[in-house]
């Protein structure tokens, strides 16, 4: 079981990788070339307002609640770690607690691959519904991990 997780997680990096490679023959905008982490990005950044952040805050958050969606939380939680030790760090200790909080969970398609590819073995005439399952379960986790998030920054006291 784990070699197959670990197989299907490099699997849809590699995958990703090469959707990269494919969108960064498109012309670029704004001097950036695109990617599924851009577009994605673009996707969350109202969910990154609705968090509560400061509007300085919006882009990076946006950036780090789309780049989840491909990757692992643990890289997201690398890339606001590398984020935040800039001088002077860019979120304030409220935002960062929302942030934490709303990168916590499986809200990356690997997850819901490893979701659906489980109990499909289990119950493989059902695998149709259950990949729909799994789509629906994927957006809630993400809006339950957003709700966390700003119930940690509303609690928070700075």
């Amino acid at each position: 079981m784990a070699v197959g997780i670990a197989a299907l997680l490099i699997v849809f990096l590699g995958l990703e990788a090469l959707v990269d490679l494919v969108l960064a023959q498109l012309p670029t905008i704004g001097g950036i070339p695109l990617s599924l982490a851009r577009i994605l990005a673009w996707l969350t950044w109202p969910f990154a307002v609705l968090l509560g952040l400061r509007p300085e805050e919006w882009q990076i958050g946006a950036d780090l609640l789309g780049s989840r969606f491909i990757e692992t939380e643990v890289a997201a939680y690398f890339k606001l770690a590398a984020v935040q030790s800039a001088s002077p760090p860019p979120f304030s200790p409220r935002s960062l607690t929302a942030m934490t909080y709303a990168l916590c969970g499986f809200v990356h398609v690997a997850s819901m691959g490893i979701f659906v590819g489980g109990i499909s073995a289990l119950v493989p005439h059902r695998a149709k519904d259950i990949s729909l399952l799994g789509l629906r379960a994927l957006w809630t986790a993400f809006l339950t991990t957003l709700l966390t998030g700003c119930i940690a920054g509303t609690l928070s006291s700075s």
